[in-house]
């Protein structure tokens, strides 16, 4: 048998049977592929994080680990997911730290004051939004004044 030979058994493995959406209890007969798209590995569902410059995050609830704050002031907010810390800097954050709390906010936008029209003085206001991607232990630590060795 020669290396493409072998090969064709994998590429036609998708279409040997129709795709099956699975929800609940059900379960896909023997041979057949699985798509879920009820989100369950996702649970608590997404977060969109928007700031003015660089990409926009999607990220799952169920990948916060830990939210860090600076109470009683809210002026700013730490959510620590698995692989990146992102920190959100503002003014009158009690409401988005509550959304967050109760995983109910859906989109946290840095406030863009070129484009949008001055905010009422108790509105919640994002300042900045800033990713950390490396080294997440450091930066948590720094974060916290704590030395890093």
């Amino acid at each position: 048998m020669s290396g493409e030979e072998s090969l064709d058994k994998w590429r036609n493995l998708g279409r040997q049977s129709p795709l099956k959406v699975v929800g609940g209890t059900e379960a896909p007969a023997d041979g057949e592929a699985a798509v879920s798209v009820e989100g369950k590995n996702r649970s608590g569902g997404w977060l969109d994080i928007r700031p003015l410059k660089g990409p926009c995050s999607l990220l799952a609830y169920s990948e916060l680990l830990q939210i860090d704050y600076d109470w009683p002031h809210l002026t700013f907010i730490v959510l620590i997911f698995r692989h990146v810390m992102v920190t959100i800097r503002g003014r009158n954050l009690e409401a988005l730290f509550t959304g967050v709390q109760a995983k109910l906010t859906k989109v946290i936008q840095q406030y863009d004051p070129h484009k949008e029209p001055a905010p009422a003085k108790d509105a919640v206001i994002v300042d900045s939004i800033e990713f950390a991607t490396q080294r997440l232990s450091e930066s948590v630590a720094l974060m916290r004044g704590q030395v890093v060795k």
